[in-house]
């Protein structure tokens, strides 16, 4: 169980940083989450997969048979160190480099063996995994993330109904937030009322109940004036957003 909950951490940090390339808020929920894994971590990963679909607020977490299926790979020499080492061999060695299977050559690299080549002249040579850059591309409308074998893609398209339930979150998050300056006890229930506009009013009229149950609230009702032991005055995804909260009676 620890291996696994290490495995499950590696793919959550991966995963944030997947969005935070691609600024995706870690409130956006999302459609799902391809992931490439070596046999063992994939057994690992398997028991705690839903876990995993929370920590990276996905809907969906699927294995992809091979890494190919999430992202392209582009192999590259390190200048630095391959030019001194081969001298008038070194276009020779770039162009081999870019005509192996990439997919194999990146498994070779990660499990931290040599990579053998032929050149145009016949002469065998080997390079170390330090001495290989590998460039990676994500398959389009995903983002990628890779670390030692593992790779987490994210699906970064955000459909209408996505990002309704994205907005609802933010709005859960500061209704908490009002809970808290109010003092309220965790068990408390509570009335909140609210006037919003846009995406944001439909949010919260397609997901008031959802909402309610996060929030503990009896009643969730858009006012003209909200007012109450707390209030907030905010904007959310550019929707001008007013949140009271009063302790139910």
């Amino acid at each position: 169980m620890v291996d696994s909950m290490n495995a499950v951490r590696q793919a959550a940090t991966l995963g944030h940083s997947v969005r935070a390339t691609n600024n995706l808020r870690v409130r956006q929920p999302l459609a799902q989450a391809l992931i490439a894994a070596d046999p063992r971590r994939r057994q690992e990963l398997t028991p705690l997969l839903d876990l995993l679909a929370d920590e990276l607020n996905v809907k969906n977490v699927t294995f992809v048979e091979e890494e190919g299926e999430v992202v392209t790979y582009r192999l590259l020499p390190v200048n630095r160190v391959l030019g001194p080492k081969f001298g008038k061999n070194f276009p020779k060695v770039r162009k081999a480099l870019a005509e192996l299977n990439a997919g194999e050559a990146v498994a070779t690299l990660n499990a931290g063996k040599s990579l053998k080549m032929t050149l145009d002249d016949g002469t065998v040579v080997a390079l170390a995994p330090d001495e290989v850059l590998v460039q990676t591309h994500a398959r389009e409308g995903f983002g990628v993330a890779d670390e030692g074998g593992l790779v987490v893609a994210l699906d970064t398209a955000i459909t209408p109904e996505l990002k309704l339930e994205g907005l609802a979150r933010e709005v859960v998050r500061r209704v908490q937030e009002l809970r808290k300056q109010a003092d309220y006890d965790l068990t408390d229930r509570i009335t909140v009322t609210y006037k919003a506009e846009g995406k944001l009013a439909v949010a919260l009229e397609t997901y008031g109940s959802d909402i309610a149950d996060e929030v503990l609230a009896d009643e969730i009702k858009a006012v003209e004036d909200p007012s109450g032991d707390g209030l907030l005055e905010d904007q959310v995804d550019g929707c001008a957003l007013t949140l009271a909260v009063t302790r139910s009676r």
